[in-house]
């Protein structure tokens, strides 16, 4: 007969819509973007320390209707990892 498993990790994940402004590289303004970024939340024996991780996505100019890509930077908690972020 097998032990049961004493250290099952459990994964919660977690959606929020965050908003950031960016100085468009296309025009001289600022555009506000909605990003849907999603973090799973591990529970478990093991602690995963805070981290910045760097991302890369497109978004539209609304002045001029172009496309331009640019990096950001985001933040997990203590026990979280980045999944998914989208440009909404």
């Amino acid at each position: 007969m097998k032990e049961p498993q004493l250290y099952k990790e459990m994964n919660l994940l977690e959606t929020k819509e965050e908003h950031i402004k960016i100085t468009c590289p296309v025009c001289p303004e600022k555009h506000s973007y909605t990003l849907r970024v999603t973090r799973a939340i591990v529970m478990g024996f093991t602690s995963i320390p805070p981290k910045m991780h760097t991302v890369t996505r497109l978004f539209t100019c609304p002045t001029k209707n172009q496309e331009f890509q640019a990096t950001l930077s985001i933040k997990t908690g203590t026990n979280e990892i980045l999944g998914p972020v989208e440009v909404l």
